[in-house]
Order: structure tokens, then C-alpha cells, then sequence
């Protein structure tokens, strides 16, 4: 809200237009006063803009008094252009860090925005971080790790808590950033912040839709289980993948895209890194269903039927009977594989909160 302000305007009608907003929402034209050298110029739906303003103006109460040691705040804001007068709405807004004199000759700073980092980061930890080791735990490693955790056996201990996890920081991001931003963006404040915004409702829809399954989900044996194991797996997946999706676009920050971006202070190298780990994650699932494969055909080679002469249970002639019986463990090459995944995975997820941490 820019309640109490002096507002100039940078128009794509190539003119400056000054305003002032009463109780922060609405915008009432003012005659433009004091102000020449006028340069406004639209190219490639970007403005340039540059004009010469008073310090003072006799007898105008609207128009702030900057000379010192009179101090204010500075605000930037972009969004809908005049209409009938009247500027349209602003939907996205940065501020100085703090009150500024504007007879001094410096560079103005704007403030941090707490919650879009809290967000951002929470985000890059439940979908990058603890989604990616608890569906990859899942999938992979039923077999491959012993023991329980908590009596439950250790795969499902560390796949439950990697997915509660998930949901209580994306329930918590989706709360931060509505507090930050107040408002559902647009389809005219930029394709790809619109669209961040659809995908990233969706995933906190299918993440939500995934809890609730799991909580009635049939116990094992039961006729509904195979239905219910096709569904979590494959919203769960689905998720994950519009998740790493939407996180992909959040961190790109490449100048053409102007004004389109959620975090323009944001390293370049972040989305980069976003994009190596969403590779990373594919290829360890490759190799590790390249794996289970192999096992499996080992295991079959091994179950060759024999003459059964003594008329007992047939499949006590087979192969497999008689082969060691730790030919049908895990392999070790699995928990290798686990173990440098899940350093790599803390390695990505790490460098890329702490860039958006840094860079916003």
C-alpha cells in the first residue's frame, strides 16, 4: 500500500504523470508541478524514464518538502498503466531499506523480503530435499535397508517422515507467501510468475490429495490395496515432477524476461543448479531400475524347473533352491548408490537455499 504518497508515473504513453493515493488504495490525479526535463521512452516493453522534480513547491501540501534533513522512503512499483487518469493497480512493489535523503547523492538499497525467501527456500527443501529422498527411499530401497526405526521397518519410517516433512514446508510456504504478496497473481503480470502460480496451486492440491489418500489408504492384502499403490505413486510422482517444475521457473532469472521474474537478484548459477539436480535425480533412478532389473533376471536364470522324481512339492527341484542363499539379496551397489545420492541431494539443496537466501 502506498498510503500517504507522492506518486510520479512512468507511462507507456511516453509521459510522467503525478498522483497521490490518500488511504493507501485510492489514486487521485494531481497536476503536474514542479517537474521538467521529461524523457519517457517504451521500448521492447520496457520503460526509460528520467525527470528533474523540486525539492519544494509554496503553498502545495501534497508536494513533499525534500529538502533536508526532511527524509522519506523511497517506493517502486510497477503494474497497470493509466487509465482515464487514474493509475491501474500495482501489483508488485520494492521499498528502501530505510528513509532517504534525497539532496544526497547515493544509491538506494531496497529492503529484504523475508517471506518470499522463506518461501523460495521451503519450497527447494520439501520438493528438491525430503520429497526426493522419501519417494526415492519408496521406490527403490524396501529390500535394501535393515533394521526399524521406530517399529516400523526403516524404508517406511524414513519415507513417512520425509513426506510429512514435505507437507508441513509446502503448507507453510503457500501461507508465507500469501501473507508476502496478498493478492493471486495475474495472467498480465507475466507468463512465467502466472504460471509458477497455477503449477505451484496444483502442487500443493495433488500434495494435500496424496496425505488424505495415505491416511485411509486399505491395509496390505486388501482387494483396494493395488488401486490405492497406483494412485499415491502416481500423484505423489506427478507432484514431485510439477514441484521441481515450478521450482525451475521460480529461480530463472535471465534479462530477457524483463520484469517476469520472482527473483531478479538471484544468482544466475541457482537455476542452473536446479536443472543439474532434477538430471542428477532421473539418472540415479535409471541406474537403479537398471539394477532391479538386472537382479531380477539373475533371479530368474536361477529358477530353472528340474525333473521332480520323488513327487513331492515340484519347486522342491528347482534351481533356486539350491543356489546360495544370499544370491537374491540387495545388491551393495544399492545402498553405494543411496549413500552418494543422498549427499548429493543435501549438497543441491543446500547451494540452492542459500543462494535464495543471499541473492533476494
Amino acid at each position: 500500500m502506498l498510503a500517504n504518497s507522492d506518486v510520479y508515473a512512468c507511462t507507456s504513453e511516453n509521459e510522467v504523470v503525478r498522483s497521490a493515493n490518500g488511504n493507501g488504495r485510492d489514486n487521485s490525479p494531481l497536476g503536474l508541478i514542479g517537474v521538467s526535463e521529461q524523457n519517457v521512452v517504451m521500448e521492447n516493453g520496457i520503460i526509460n524514464c528520467s525527470f528533474i522534480r523540486q525539492l519544494s513547491v509554496e503553498g502545495e501540501d501534497s508536494f513533499f518538502d525534500l529538502s533536508s534533513p526532511n527524509m522519506y522512503t523511497a517506493i517502486l512499483a510497477w503494474g497497470g498503466s493509466v487509465q482515464n487518469g487514474v493509475l491501474g493497480r500495482h501489483t508488485d512493489r520494492e521499498a528502501s531499506a530505510s528513509e532517504i535523503d534525497f539532496t544526497e547523492n547515493s544509491a538506494v538499497v531496497s529492503g529484504s523480503n523475508p517471506l518470499a525467501k522463506i518461501h523460495g527456500c521451503f519450497m527447494v527443501l520439501a520438493w528438491l530435499g525430503f520429497a526426493s529422498i522419501g519417494i526415492t527411499t519408496a521406490r527403490f530401497f524396501k529390500k535394501s535397508l535393515p533394521g526399524e526405526i521406530c517399529g516400523k521397518p526403516s524404508w517406511f519410517a524414513i519415507h513417512r517422515f520425509c513426506m510429512a516433512s514435505v507437507v508441513v514446508l509446502f503448507v507453510l510456504a503457500t501461507i508465507f507467501i500469501f501473507i508476502h504478496a496478498q493478492r493471486y497473481i495475474a495472467p498480465s503480470e507475466g507468463s512465467i510468475k502466472f504460471t509458477h502460480a497455477i503449477l505451484g496451486t496444483l502442487v500443493v492440491v495433488l500434495g494435500l490429495v496424496n496425505v488424505i489418500m495415505a491416511l485411509f489408504r486399505p491395509h496390505p492384502g486388501e482387494p483396494k490395496r493395488p488401486i490405492f499403490n497406483w494412485a499415491h505413486w502416481g500423484v505423489g510422482t506427478s507432484a514431485y515432477l510439477i514441484g521441481a517444475i515450478t521450482i525451475l521457473l521460480g529461480t530463472s532469472n535471465r534479462e530477457s524476461q524483463g520484469n517476469d521474474r520472482l527473483l531478479d537478484s538471484v544468482p544466475e548459477f541457482v537455476f542452473w543448479v536446479v536443472v543439474g539436480g532434477v538430471f542428477f535425480h532421473l539418472v540415479i533412478w535409471l541406474i537403479l531400475t537398471i539394477i532391479d532389473l538386472s537382479k531380477k533376471k539373475v533371479e530368474q536364470s536361477q529358477d530353472i524347473q528340474l525333473p521332480n522324481k520323488s513327487g513331492s512339492d515340484p519347486t522342491s527341484g528347482s534351481t533356486r533352491a539350491l543356489a546360495d542363499p544370499g544370491a537374491t539379496e540387495e545388491p551393495a551397489i544399492k545402498r553405494v548408490v543411496y549413500g552418494i545420492y543422498f549427499i548429493v541431494v543435501a549438497v543441491i539443496v543446500i547451494v540452492v537455499v542459500v543462494g535464495i537466501g543471499v541473492g533476494v
